[in-house]
């Protein structure tokens, strides 16, 4: 008896060591990183939202100095003075946004066709109406000029994007803690998704969604290509609404309050035009009244034209009706732009930065952009962090 009761136990430890070997095969063998994206798993501690399961580390173009901060001292003070990135800081960790689920901006309207709908896996009620709902222009107006001509109301168009990259994300992100405006408006004909989306809509309360689709014509000439349909919208949103309108790659990197004075304001790219990525507009604004019926001219085979030559000839025939920034929206400029990508750029004059992300084939993250050596690196660090100096982890 004591033969067989042996041979029972050793059978059945047998067969659990093999049960245990089959789970830790199975195991190994599943790719817990196996798209591209990041995997969120959002974890609330005080508040605060974590970031987990990184991606891989990202292929960079030859130049980039990527992770360059291991062997440098830490800056004195706290910070560099200079624009060397000779040192490191402590930098904080890349759990950044506060969780308000449940705090969604509740403005005071009388409109009726105002609602709030759930978007997408966020299970955030997400503020959204009609572009040509006038009431909601009208409240939204009242509500957000604080006694400026640029009421501080911001507008980004995604038209045909659904999932957003971090270089999205980090345009919001910079609008909400550097100009903090009254409300962000996000004009599109489909809703957007992806965690990035989720994290701005958890994160900021003042996002509201403007439903419409592309324009297809203006003055009676067809619009076939979206970035021109998206030229034409970006008009009518500072025209009907007043505002600010960024890009979606626009960075802002100080507060754009001081310029909120003038009627209409645009910077240059080149001495030969104006740039239309970043526009400053009050409420039905001569000048950009001006630039719309320029388009009766619209020819779609003319990249560029309409959108940056037009504004430029019409600066110089009625300069009273506009404020120049020189470059300070648009610096480094499209033909600098390994400036940005593979070098440092000394961009403490710019009020912001466009980034040229079509001309970049490479995207980051919360985590590399913590050690990335370039401008991307330095602008990313000083909308998450405050601050444009290499982490020291």
């Amino acid at each position: 008896m004591f033969c067989r009761f042996r041979f029972r136990l050793v059978t059945s430890v047998t067969l659990l060591c093999v049960a245990l070997l089959a789970w830790l095969l199975f195991l190994s063998s599943w790719n817990f990183n196996s798209g591209p994206e990041t995997t969120w798993i959002f974890q609330q501690f005080g508040q605060v939202l974590y970031e987990s399961n990184r991606p891989h580390q990202q292929v960079l173009p030859l130049n980039v100095k990527a992770d360059t901060s291991m062997g440098l001292s830490y800056c004195a003070n706290g910070f560099e003075q200079g624009w060397s990135f000779k040192c490191k800081v402590k930098c904080a960790d890349p759990s950044l946004l506060a969780l308000k689920t449940d705090i969604r901006l509740k403005l005071p309207t009388k409109c009726k066709k105002y609602v709030l709908q759930t978007t997408g896996k966020s299970k955030v009620s997400l503020p959204e109406f009609n572009f040509t709902d006038k009431c909601m222009r009208d409240e939204l107006y009242e509500q957000c000029s604080g006694g400026q001509l640029v009421p501080n109301i911001v507008h980004y168009i995604f038209f045909g994007i659904q999932k957003l990259s971090f270089f999205h994300f980090l345009s919001v992100w910079s609008i909400h803690t550097i100009q903090k405006p009254c409300v962000i408006l996000v004009h599109g004909d489909t809703q957007l998704s992806g965690p990035y989306w989720t994290n701005l809509v958890r994160a900021i309360p003042n996002i509201i969604r403007v439903r419409r689709m592309p324009p297809t014509h203006i003055f009676g000439i067809p619009i076939k290509l979206v970035e021109h349909k998206a030229d034409v919208a970006r008009l009518e949103a500072v025209r009907d609404f007043g505002g600010i309108y960024m890009d979606n790659d626009e960075i802002l990197l100080q507060s754009l309050d001081p310029l909120r004075k003038y009627n209409f304001t645009l910077s240059h790219e080149f001495n030969y035009n104006l740039a239309n990525g970043l526009i400053m507009s009050s409420r039905n604004a001569s000048f950009v009244n001006r630039w719309y019926q320029e388009y009766k001219t619209y020819d779609g085979v003319v990249w560029g034209h309409h959108s940056t030559i037009v504004p430029y000839k019409l600066s110089q025939q009625y300069p009273h009706l506009i404020h120049i920034e020189k470059n300070n929206f648009v610096n480094p400029d499209y033909n600098n732009r390994d400036m940005i990508f593979k070098e440092n750029f000394n961009w403490s004059n710019n009020y912001a930065i466009h980034l040229y992300i079509r001309k970049y084939k490479f995207e980051h993250n919360f985590t590399d952009i913590r050690h990335l050596n370039t401008t991307i690196g330095s602008v990313a660090r000083h909308v998450l962090y405050g601050h444009k100096e290499l982490c020291s982890d």
